[in-house]
């Protein structure tokens, strides 16, 4: 595997366990890797920071979308052309690549954002906290704490060692889904689904904003319409749908 792939996926908890370990067991002697890890972690940091803190401001009017997008990019171009400049052309290129599928996936979700219905920092904070699962107190903490890549971490390493628990999933879901992994969001919550758990309408609407977020409102819509009515995601599902469906 590709090693800017491979770095990339391993912040973003998306190795398998034997995969897991094979890149921690080689990393120590591969100073381009650690090289790599360092400063795509460093991407990855500062551009959750800039989301979850909303630096960019809360609400985006349609007369200035542009202005706030273009500004975006921009910001996290500037970043990867830092780092550039420590590191050879070929893996620049390789960064540069990852980076920019990190900005479309979200500028692609920041025009029709709908901040009521997305998870928010606290609330992911508060879930963590409340889970019935070692280290996800730290996890919380951590999160709070604006590092995402170590909540993540631990979070992933619960979830690899008992990825059938559909609750476990819900928990690694949304912390992935606050950073963008969508496409492992999918992979994650797709196989676990089941109509009959309890957990199972909190795992539609997690499946349901990742369609969102990707502008993909048919499928989005089918998600959210399996959110039941009994369940605490249900009114903010059906307004969402009324939304989508406008």
């Amino acid at each position: 595997m590709d090693k800017v792939l491979l770095a990339a996926r391993y912040v973003e908890g998306d190795l398998t366990d034997v995969e897991c370990n094979e890149f921690e067991s080689i990393l120590p002697y591969d100073k381009e890797l650690q090289q790599l890890l360092q400063y795509y972690k460093q991407i990855n940091f500062t551009f959750s920071s800039k989301i979850f803190n909303n630096e960019f401001g809360s609400t985006i009017g349609d007369k200035n979308v542009n202005n706030v997008l273009s500004h975006e990019q921009s910001y996290v171009m500037e970043e990867a052309v830092k780092i550039s400049k420590k590191i050879n052309f070929k893996l620049f290129l390789g960064l540069t690549a990852l980076v920019l599928v990190v900005v479309f996936l979200w500028v692609a979700w920041k025009p029709g954002t709908y901040p009521k219905y997305q998870f928010s920092n606290e609330a992911i904070v508060k879930s963590l906290e409340l889970a019935p699962y070692p280290g996800f107190k730290e996890a919380a903490i951590a999160f709070d704490d604006g590092q995402y890549y170590e909540a993540k971490q631990i979070i992933a390493k619960a979830y690899r060692q008992n990825p059938d628990d559909i609750r476990l999933a819900n928990y690694y879901a949304m912390t992935l889904l606050a950073t963008d992994c969508n496409e492992t969001v999918k992979d994650v919550l797709a196989p676990v689904y089941n109509q009959s758990s309890q957990y199972a309408s909190l795992s539609a609407y997690i499946m349901g904003l990742t369609y969102v977020k990707e502008g993909n409102h048919k499928t989005a819509m089918e998600w959210l319409g399996r959110v039941k009515k009994a369940a605490p995601e249900y009114n903010s599902s059906q307004e969402l749908m009324s939304v989508l469906s406008n």
